[in-house]
């Protein structure tokens, strides 16, 4: 009988050694991370050679920044060398899928509405004017794309 235990238990390491690295936590994808927590997204703000504001999500140069309801958001902005600049950035008035208009860092920070989208419908909202290190840059067409929940 004892050598049938040991087999049971040897058998049962096995499985969960084999199994178990299988499982994935919900969110290993970009949805919520385990607890119910909700994802982040980053946006780079910087500017070109041209003085225009560049915006950019997981390393891609983006227009309208994709954004879902139940994703937090978090704004930087870096020079060429990565350095986090200070900024303000603005949505019209009314006009922002947040309870604010209006976001700022001072440099070597970020800035984060607190708490996800509460004014989103499904719709870009353009921003109105950015300043990075105390210089205006040409927002051009650049907003945010908010979309159904992850």
């Amino acid at each position: 009988m004892t050598s049938r235990r040991m087999q049971f238990g040897v058998l049962l390491a096995v499985c969960s050694c084999l199994i178990l690295p299988a499982c994935r936590k919900e969110g290993a994808e970009g949805g919520k991370v385990g607890g119910g927590q909700q994802s982040a997204v980053t946006i780079t703000l910087s500017t070109d050679n041209n003085g225009n504001c560049v915006q950019s999500q997981g390393g891609a140069t983006v227009t309208n920044a994709t954004v879902h309801y139940d994703q937090s958001v978090t704004w930087c902005a870096v020079d060429q060398s990565g350095n986090k600049l200070a900024f303000d950035l603005q949505f019209a008035q009314g006009a922002s899928p947040f309870a604010q208009n209006q976001f700022t860092a001072t440099a070597g920070n970020c800035s984060s509405p607190s708490g996800i989208p509460t004014n989103a419908m499904e719709r870009i909202y353009p921003y109105q004017q950015i300043t990075i290190n105390g210089k205006q840059c040409a927002v051009g067409s650049d907003g945010m794309h908010i979309k159904p929940g992850t």
